[in-house]
């Protein structure tokens, strides 16, 4: 969805729009989209041509567990707090290329001739939203080492003897 800033009163726009999956940007095959990716958000404007972005954006994806590979369901709410300035500020001055972002740097993004593409927002929110290792259960027992199978729906007959002669006096605790 692209917003056109001239349209956008001063004292904000409500915006309330999904994203059908076939329409992201998606580049990974890890995750599958279930549902549309929902934005309900507020624009306001700033000064210096500033714009934020305050609301929160939703969906629900398949994406495989860490421990056993089989897909999982993973239900995606996150709150936006994003800010928005003219490319023409990203301009760096020769000799700034090694300055360290501070914590508040890291939510603004670009915007280019009065136009801010939200669908790509959306798309970046859910993918930040992701768990880092996403698990079916915490009580995963994940895949054998040894043979591959899946320790959550049977058992094998591999033996687990191959100890680091190191960790061997941990054995006399148990």
């Amino acid at each position: 969805m692209l917003v056109d800033l001239r349209n956008v009163p001063p004292d904000g726009k409500t915006v309330d729009f999904s994203v059908e999956p076939h329409s992201l940007l998606s580049d990974s095959r890890d995750i599958q989209f279930i549902e549309a990716v929902t934005v309900k958000a507020r624009l306001v404007k700033g000064e210096l041509g500033s714009v934020s972005l305050i609301g929160s954006v939703g969906s629900t994806v398949t994406i495989s567990c860490v421990r056993c590979l089989e897909q999982t369901k993973v239900v995606i709410n996150e709150k936006l707090s994003l800010i928005y300035v003219p490319q023409s500020e990203n301009v760096a001055k020769f000799g700034d290329n090694d300055r360290s972002l501070n914590v508040d740097e890291l939510s603004v993004s670009f915007y280019e001739n009065e136009e801010i593409d939200l669908t790509h927002m959306a798309w970046e929110q859910v993918v930040l939203g992701l768990p880092m290792s996403p698990v079916c259960s915490e009580q995963c027992r994940g895949l054998c080492t040894q043979c591959g199978t899946n320790r959550n729906s049977g058992s094998c007959e591999c033996v687990y003897d191959d100890v680091d002669a190191r960790w061997e006096p941990l054995r006399s605790l148990t």
